[in-house]
């Protein structure tokens, strides 16, 4: 599919997408663009959208918790195994 769209630069140098072309890339507004620029031209892509649970990444390791030799004492007592601690 070609979508051909004329857009100028405005003095704060700031770009509206035509309506087709944001239909073509299935954004809205407050979604990111690439631009990648090779010897061919220019490709305007929508940005990956980041996964919605990167931010938690690493959240809930932080704070109170047992040692190492803590959770293996604890282990052992679950399994009914004598302490060595």
């Amino acid at each position: 599919m070609v979508v051909r769209s004329k857009a100028t630069l405005t003095s704060k140098q700031q770009l509206t997408l035509p309506a087709a072309v944001r239909a073509a890339l299935n954004v809205t507004a407050g979604d990111a663009l690439m631009f990648e620029i090779g010897p061919d031209g220019v490709r305007v892509l929508p940005a990956p959208r980041p996964n919605r649970f990167s931010a938690f990444a690493g959240r809930y390791r932080v704070g109170a918790g047992r040692s190492p030799k803590e959770t293996n004492a604890w282990l052992r007592e679950l399994r009914g195994h004598e302490s060595k601690r």
